[in-house]
This record gives C-alpha cells, structure tokens and sequence, in this order.
C-alpha cells in the first residue's frame, strides 16, 4: 500500500540503464499507456504488454508474478500521486474554498491523465478481491485523513460522525472522478466535476 501521508513522489527511479529497477519501470509505463490508449485489463495480454516493452516473457515474470500484480504496481504509483496533491489542503497548509477548488482541479484533472490505469484498478477490483481490498484500504486511508481535516472545520461532530461523512465524501469524490473523469471526458466534463466536488465538499465542511 502506498503511504499517502508522504509529501514526496513516489515514482520508481529508472536512472539504472539496464537494470532492474529500469526494465520494471520500462514495463509498468508500457502497460500504462496501452492502458491509456484504451486497452481494457481484459484484453491486454503479457504478450502485447512485452511486445510494447520490447522484453522477454521470461524478463516479465521476473519482475512480476502475473498481470494482477503489474497493475496493482501500477495503480500504487498513481494513486499515490494523489495523497501528495491533496497533502497541503488536508494539513491546513492552504485553507478555504478557493484552495479547496484548486486542490480538487489538480486531483481531477490528475485521474484524468490516469483514467485507463485507474478504472483498469476498479474493474480488477470487481472480481478479484485482494484487489478490491487494495482499493477499499486505499479509500480508507484518505478518508481518515480527510476526517483529520474535518476536525478544523466541524469541530461540532463526534470523531464517529467525522470519520463517517469523511468516508461517504472521500467516496463520492472517488465515483464521481470514476464516472466522470474517464479517458473520454471534456475539459467541460472535468470542469464540471471540479465544481460540483467543491460546491458539494464545500456544503459539508464549510458551514
């Protein structure tokens, strides 16, 4: 699991030329842009991920053991980008509703730019459920963050109560980014997400 209270990327280095940390990069970023090229999870076999990567089937199942964890690697990069993004928001270090409407452009427009990646996460999470687990603890920890921040602006709720609307918040964010967000969506679309988040987060937390 990635650790979202981190503050710093948290991208493989791929700085050595032939080794292992490179060809696993060289690999996850094939994946990641079939995948954003409009593969499904699916139809993308290790065979077309390996013709894109340029290696070997044998150098694939060096670095992983199945497709399940490529993309579960996959997602942990990307997903972590997102607890760095909302980092300044949910410690206080910006503060209010235009910081708040910044903070959810960036992270919309951030699952947009990651959208085949992500929905190929949900759609594994669908069937599998080490990967629904995944996803669900990954939820969980922002929402516990997010209710850390709640405690700044709704000092009137119990910890119980903060830590549920944190979560159906934390929720709704994440299938409306689902939903709306995707490898198709417009700049209108995504504006028109970022609005509604801000208006609707606003409405809970800013009284």
């Amino acid at each position: 699991m990635p650790d979202l209270s981190a503050t710093k990327s948290f991208t493989l280095p791929g700085g050595r030329a032939g080794g292992r940390d490179a060809t696993e990069q060289r690999i996850l970023d094939a994946t990641h842009g079939l995948l954003q090229g409009g593969a499904s999870l699916a139809g993308l076999s290790v065979g077309r991920i390996v013709a894109a990567a340029g290696v070997s089937r044998a150098t694939f199942y060096l670095h992983f053991p199945d497709k399940r964890a490529l993309i579960a690697r996959l997602a942990e990069q990307r997903l972590s980008e997102f607890g760095v993004i909302a980092g300044p928001f949910l410690s206080g270090e910006v503060d209010g509703r235009d910081a708040l409407h910044d903070t959810l452009s960036e992270l919309v427009h951030n699952w947009h730019e990651q959208a085949g990646v992500l929905a190929s996460l949900v759609e594994l999470a669908e069937y599998d459920e080490d990967a629904r687990e995944t996803w669900r603890s990954t939820v969980g920890e922002i929402a516990k963050r997010v209710a850390v921040t709640l405690e700044r602006y709704r000092p009137d709720l119990s910890p119980a109560a903060r830590r549920s609307l944190a979560e159906v918040a934390t929720w709704m964010a994440e299938r409306s980014c689902h939903q709306m967000a995707g490898t198709g969506a417009s700049d209108d679309d995504l504006d028109r997400t970022v609005d509604g988040l801000a208006e609707a987060i606003w409405a809970i937390i800013g009284q």
